[in-house]
């Protein structure tokens, strides 16, 4: 849809930590992590987007490991947005630059028969969906994680409950080729241009990346290594035909080709043709 280009900016930084939870390094992973985010805050940037499993604990129960991140967005007086854990699955915690917990939101699409479906819970088929959107500075985040970039449907709720912008929180270390992680990172580029908002994704070891609001891949740190992107992204407004149509085109589509397929059929029907494809007369 038409639209003016944004004139409110806003810079974030995304951490990509390194290593692998698959080798149990949970507490190395998280020590870098703290370390990489103090570096970050000399950009000043206004959100610090941390990936999914950079802690394993629960924010809002385990009080030592609360204390620890409270006092580093206090430090750096800078909102963290950070993955970690909730009821036994994936979830978003959001800190305000005081240190408050101010917001979360537990993972509601799960990889099947390796999230859902394991460890004594039963296989959900559509799980309830939780609210997607975090009130962060200077705009509600869609705040996603790792496997739910597949879900366009959440995306769309996303925005439709204003977010800004779309943050995907992830944790590709245990694919096993780069491959994967790439068709992951295509996923968030299809979700960008469908919103028309700007989708930052944050991973554990890659893929770390910036999309814009056209699907255009601006910014990625490459490899598997540690490090930080620090980006500057409009701050969108406005919508899309997918926003307000959804998977309609789908019905609407299969509806044609019917129609297309049917108005052959009966043109064929009318001139009869031998094998060899010539007029009988």
């Amino acid at each position: 849809l038409p639209r003016t280009p944004s004139s409110n900016f806003f810079s974030v930084s995304l951490v990509q930590p390194g290593g692998t939870t698959t080798g149990k390094e949970f507490a190395a992973i998280e020590e870098r992590a703290v370390r990489l985010v103090q570096i970050a805050a000399e950009a000043s940037p206004q959100l610090i987007l941390l990936p999914e499993n950079v802690i394993l604990a629960d924010l809002s129960q385990d009080g030592v490991c609360r204390s620890r991140w409270q006092s580093l967005a206090r430090q750096c007086g800078i909102p963290i947005l950070l993955g970690g854990q909730r009821q036994g699955r994936a979830a978003a915690f959001l800190l305000e630059a005081d240190g408050q917990l101010k917001a979360l939101r537990i993972k509601s699409r799960e990889v099947p028969f390796f999230e859902n479906g394991v460890q004594g819970r039963p296989f959900r088929l559509l799980p309830p969906i939780a609210p997607t959107t975090l009130p962060a500075d200077p705009g509600p985040v869609g705040a996603l994680l790792c496997y739910e970039s597949f879900f366009s449907s959440l995306c769309r709720r996303a925005v439709r409950e204003d977010a800004a912008f779309l943050a995907v929180l992830t944790n590709d270390s245990w694919f096993f080729s780069q491959q994967a992680k790439e068709l992951h990172l295509a996923a968030a580029v299809f979700r960008a241009a469908e919103t028309g908002r700007s989708v930052l994704q944050a991973g554990l070891n890659g893929c770390t990346a910036v999309i814009d609001r056209r699907g255009q891949v601006i910014a990625q740190l490459k490899g598997e290594e540690a490090g930080i992107l620090t980006v500057r992204i409009p701050v969108e407004e406005g919508g899309t035909l997918y926003l307000l149509w959804g998977d309609l085109w789908l019905p609407l589509a299969l509806i044609l080709l019917t129609a297309a397929g049917r108005k052959s059929v009966r043109q064929q029907g009318r001139l009869p043709f031998t094998p060899r494809g010539r007029i009988c007369y």
